[in-house]
C-alpha cells in the first residue's frame, strides 16, 4: 500500500544533517521480484570489490546504476542523479549526508563504492559507525557512483567512543568485532569476527543463543552489534512472541519482513541523535532531517525535523504518516516511484535552502 500525496514542503530553516536509510530509499528493486526474494535480496552481500567495479555500468550516458546481485539473485539500482543531488547538498550547502542502515557491515563495505559519498556510514541499525577517511584518490569513486577496482578501495574509521558504549556486557560485548583493535576498515575482513556465537560474551548474544536453543531462526553472520530474526515456516517464533520474551536491555524492529534485536543503546535514532551533537547541530528535531521508507526508520523519523519518504513499505509506516502528516513528505505520487521518487525527495530539501 502506498501513499498518493503531494509533496509539502516545510517552512524554510537550517539543515545541518541529513540522515538516509539504503534499501528502498536510495536503492530500489524491479517490482516484479516477489516479496519474498525481495526481502532476502535487500539484505544479502555483494561481490567482492573486483567483481563489483565490473559490475558498474561504466557508460556516463545512463541515468542507472546497477548495484552488483546478491547471492540470490536480487540487484539494487540508484541513479546517478542521487548521487548528483547528494554532492549538491554536501559540497555546495555544506550539508552532513549520514547513511543509516540495517544491514550488516560486511554488505556495507561491499556497497560503499556504489554509494553517495557520506560523512558517516552507519551500519546494524546504528551499531556501528564509521567515517570515511581521505587517502588520495584510490580511497574513494569518483563521486557518481562509477568505481574501478582501484577506486572500490576505502579506509574508515571507526567511532571508537560508540563502539565503546556497544562493547558494553549489558549490550552486545567485545567477541562480534574480531581482532580489529584501532577500528581502521579497509576491507571485508576487518569488519568480520571470527567468534563463533556460542562464545561471545555480552547480553545480546545470551538472548541469541536463549532463541537458538528454542529452534528460532537467527542470521548474525556479519554482524557485531545485532542479530536478524527470519520468521520461516519450520522454526519456532514469532514477532508477537519476541515482544514478550525481550530483555528489557534490548531493542527490536522490523526491517524487510524480519526482526532485527540490538542492545537498546543503540537503534538508528540514538544512533542519529549520537551523530547530529558530532556534526554540530543544535538537536536532532531542529536541525536534522531524514529520508526513509520503512517499520526500523518510524523512530528515527519522528526524531528529526522532517522526514520524506521515497516509499513507503510497512503499513506501520502508512499509520505513521497518517497520524502525523505534517512531519512528512511523501515523495512517491503521481506515477512518480522508484529512483525517480528518491530525487524528488533531495530536491525538495534542496528547496530548503
Amino acid at each position: 500500500r502506498i501513499i498518493s500525496t503531494t509533496p509539502r514542503m516545510i517552512s524554510k530553516n537550517i539543515i545541518k544533517v541529513i540522515f538516509s536509510d539504503v534499501d528502498g530509499t536510495l536503492v530500489h528493486y524491479h517490482k516484479h521480484d516477489n516479496d519474498n526474494n525481495q526481502h532476502q535480496g535487500r539484505e544479502e552481500s555483494c561481490l567482492s570489490n573486483n567483481e563489483t567495479a565490473k559490475a558498474v555500468n561504466g557508460d556516463d550516458s545512463s541515468s542507472i546504476i546497477h548495484l552488483p546481485p546478491s547471492s540470490t539473485g536480487m540487484q539494487g539500482i540508484i541513479s546517478r542523479e542521487t548521487h548528483n543531488l547528494v554532492s549538491t547538498l554536501r559540497e555546495t550547502k555544506q550539508v552532513k549526508f549520514v547513511l543509516v542502515s540495517g544491514m550488516r557491515s560486511t554488505t556495507l563495505i561491499q556497497r560503499i563504492p556504489f554509494l553517495p559519498r557520506a560523512d558517516a556510514y552507519c551500519s546494524e541499525s546504528g551499531g556501528r559507525i564509521f567515517y570515511p577517511v581521505a587517502s588520495g584518490s584510490s580511497s574513494r569513486g569518483n563521486g557518481d557512483g562509477e568505481t574501478t577496482a582501484e577506486a572500490a578501495v576505502i579506509t574508515l574509521q571507526e567511532d571508537m567512543d560508540w563502539r565503546q558504549i556497544m562493547q558494553r556486557n549489558d549490550a552486545a560485548g567485545v567477541d562480534g568485532y574480531g581482532g580489529n583493535m584501532d577500528g581502521v576498515v579497509t576491507r571485508r575482513d576487518d569488519v568480520i569476527s571470527t567468534t563463533p556465537i556460542e562464545e561471545r560474551k555480552g547480553l545480546l548474544w545470551d538472548f541469541a543463543r536463549f532463541l537458538i536453543e528454542r529452534g528460532w531462526n537467527l542470521d548474525y553472520k556479519g554482524y557485531a552489534t545485532s542479530f536478524r530474526i527470519k520468521f520461516t515456516a519450520g522454526f519456532a517464533g514469532s514477532p508477537d512472541e519476541l515482544r514478550e520474551i525481550l530483555p528489557s536491555e534490548l531493542s527490536c524492529s522490523v526491517n524487510l519482513g524480519m526482526s532485527d534485536v540490538y542492545p537498546k543503546s543503540s537503534g538508528k535514532a540514538k544512533c542519529c541523535e549520537y551523530l547530529s551533537k558530532r556534526f554540530d547541530a543544535k538537536s536532532l528535531f531542529e536541525e536534522c532531517v531524514c529520508i526513509c521508507d520503512d517499520d526500523n526508520d518510524i523512530e528515527m523519523a519522528l526524531a528529526c525535523g522532517h522526514a520524506y519518504l521515497p516509499s513507503v513499505t510497512s503499513e506501520s509506516m502508512v499509520l505513521t504518516v497518517q497520524t502525523n502528516p505534517d512531519h512528512f513528505t511523501v515523495a512517491c505520487h503521481d506515477g512518480v516511484s522508484g529512483t525517480d521518487a528518491t530525487d524528488a525527495a533531495l530536491r525538495a530539501i534542496l528547496e530548503q535552502f
